[in-house]
């Protein structure tokens, strides 16, 4: 039978997540000059020409505000998202780590679900290179000798 189960490394989507609030927080000053913009026309002087200018100039601001407000509004949606599929991954991992009851002390839980409940997944530490390769070993192993008693298979 085929290995249905995958790796979620839970650090990437929150890291993820906060560039994502990076970006919203970068949007705040250009939208804060189109709002500047769009409230104080410009003065071009008081000829047909400059009239029909300062239309134009109002009509490309309101545009631009506009596209800007979808792509916050996009932003906003992937944040959203990308923090609710965190959450639930971190809960599944807490709920199968403690599903187990391991008893972390023993030697060979620490690849197990001490492992999946502390870093494997992503939720607590995976800052570094080094410790990677450990955690997919450690997960690889973990995951090929389990047996899921549901009869169902890992997701």
């Amino acid at each position: 039978m085929a290995d249905h189960s995958f790796f979620v490394h839970l650090q990437s989507l929150a890291d993820f997540a906060q560039e994502l609030q990076t970006q919203l927080a970068g949007m705040a000053t250009p939208i804060d000059h189109l709002d500047t913009m769009s409230s104080s026309p410009m003065q071009l002087g008081a000829f047909g020409e400059a009239n029909a200018l300062a239309s134009a100039n109002q009509a490309a601001v309101a545009e631009m505000t506009e596209l800007l407000g979808q792509v916050r509004q996009a932003i906003t949606f992937a944040e959203s998202i990308t923090t609710t599929v965190a959450d639930g991954y971190q809960q599944a991992d807490q709920n199968v780590a403690g599903g187990m009851k391991v008893d972390p002390s023993s030697a060979g839980a620490v690849s197990g679900a001490s492992a999946a409940a502390s870093g494997l997944s992503g939720s607590a530490s995976s800052a570094g290179s080094s410790g990677s390769s450990n955690q997919d070993s450690s997960w690889a192993n973990f995951v090929g000798g389990n047996t899921n008693s549901g009869g169902g298979s890992w997701t």
